[in-house]
This record gives C-alpha cells, structure tokens and sequence, in this order.
C-alpha cells in the first residue's frame, strides 16, 4: 500500500499469526478484538478519496469540506517481538539464534562476544549493540542449552549481567583463553534474570528511572554537554562520568533501583532458587496493588 517493504518472513511468526488472527476476529464481530480505528469502516457517501483534486472541481463540487477531506488511511501494523529460529542439523547439532527486528540493520556495528567449550563442541555469541542492549544470541552445538533464556537476553542492556565488563576482564586476566559464556549465564545469581517477570520489573524500574529527579538532572547535562557543538554522540569517557554519577554508592537512582529488586526477589522467593539473603525492605518500597 505504501511501496515495497520488509517480508513476514523477516519477523516473528508468532506475532505477525497473532496479530492476523485480531484482526480478522475482529471485522468477524468478536468485541473482545474490535478496535474502532481499524475496524470502522469508511463512509460510503463522501467523496472519492483518490482523487481531492477532482471533488473538489468536477462533479462534486458543490459539497463542503468536510464531505471531500482525504481520510487519514489505517495503520500499517508494526512488528517488534524477538524473532527466534531453530534448526536441527546432522550429528544431533542445533543452530540456534534469536535476534531483535533491527538486529540484521546494525550487525556490523554490534560488540559480538564469542565463546566455545573446550571440547569445540559448541559455540555461542552474544551481540551487543551500540546502543549496549544485547541485539541477538545465537548457539551451535549438540548440548541441551536452555533456550528460553537465552531467548530472554535479547532486549536486556548488557549492564544487568555485566556482560561486557566481566568477558573483558576475564580474556586480559586469562590470556589465549575465553571466558564461557554459557557457564557465566548459569551461575546462580543469574537465574532471576530469567524469571519471565523479569522483564516486567525492568520495566517498571524503567518507567520510574525515566522521572527521577537525578535522571532528569543528568539528561539536562548531556543535553547542554552536546547540543551546543551540534553532537549526536559522546565519548565513553563522557558516558561512564555520566554513569558514574548516578551509579555511586549513595546514589537515590541507585539506592531505588536496589530497593525494587529486593522486593521483587520477596515477593517472587516461591519460585525462584533460596539462594539470596533477603533484608525487610517493606518500610522503604510501597506495596503492589
């Protein structure tokens, strides 16, 4: 309708058969899926919308505005699930990815971290982009790997594992070696990060970050920092002085931050491994309704 664009294919198939199914539910009469903007249908008494040009000089000329106005035209919808893919090879080998849907458009400029294990028997990557969010996981091997996990990195900043930081010590620290990849994610303090309401906490504590009075502080910094030289970036020096300042001991951002993950590891303990030390932070983090 617009000119040529990306495939289906390109996206998650899951997604793009979910959001078909709506939408035909929904022009079927099923109110549970109608939406009144993609579902009304067009008045059949104005005038053509094709051509304004021709209403408003030919035969329709007569009518008012309102009558020959060009409809706004229906959404396009818009695609953003992780898109998984799985295929099984010869020698009971799998190849694994799950990617981001700009994943294929910033490949090039991505922090690709690689590892294997010492028989060469299976190797995993995970890509950091630019942006330092983790853009695609990908995995070949014949080990039972834990796919949903690693599904669940995709859209996480590297920051909560520490990733970046943790695989570059370790290389320098261990030289002509790679720090395991696999066996970093299974460490036990990282199975909350796994939780599928993970990704909801995270959510949360972005939403509430993005008001915080430091936040706003430091966002006008950089703002005055870069606008003034017509920048669109900053040096990592200057990020990490940037970071630093809301990531310091006695940081509120910081200190909310911590606070949130405790309750939520309280509030989730049932199902999730006894393996953390939990302080009473009820006095400090109002209660969820």
């Amino acid at each position: 309708r617009f000119g040529s664009g990306r495939d289906f294919e390109e996206f998650s198939i899951m997604e793009v058969g979910r959001h078909l199914a709506t939408t035909l539910l929904g022009f079927l009469g099923v109110d549970e899926f109608y939406d009144p903007i993609l579902h009304l249908e067009e008045d059949k008494t104005l005038a053509p919308k094709d051509d304004p040009l021709a209403a408003e000089l030919g035969s329709r000329a007569h009518e008012t505005a309102e009558t020959t106005q060009r409809q706004r035209p229906k959404p396009m919808p818009k695609y953003s699930e992780v898109i998984a893919r799985r295929v099984v090879l010869p020698g009971n080998h799998f190849y694994f990815i799950a990617h981001s849907v700009n994943f294929p458009f910033m490949m090039d400029s991505c922090q690709h971290l690689t590892s294997a294990n010492r028989s060469g028997d299976n190797y995993i990557r995970i890509s950091v982009g630019p942006n330092k969010y983790i853009e695609a996981v990908t995995f070949l091997g014949n080990e039972a790997v834990e796919l949903y996990n690693l599904r669940a990195l995709v859209g996480l900043p590297e920051s909560v594992l520490n990733l970046v930081y943790n695989y570059t010590e370790f290389n320098l620290q261990h030289k002509g070696q790679q720090m395991d990849l696999l066996e970093y994610l299974r460490s036990p303090w990282a199975n909350v990060i796994f939780y599928d309401k993970f990704q909801k906490l995270f959510a949360s504590i972005k939403d509430k970050l993005a008001t915080h009075a430091d936040v706003e502080r430091v966002r006008g910094d950089v703002l005055d920092s870069i606008l003034p030289v017509g920048a669109d970036t900053m040096s990592e020096q200057e990020r990490l002085s940037h970071h630093n300042r809301l990531s310091h001991d006695h940081s509120d951002a910081r200190r909310l931050v911590e606070l949130e993950l405790i309750k939520f590891l309280h509030d989730n303990k049932v199902y999730l491994p006894q393996e953390y030390y939990l302080p009473d932070v009820a006095a400090h983090v109002p209660p969820a309704f």
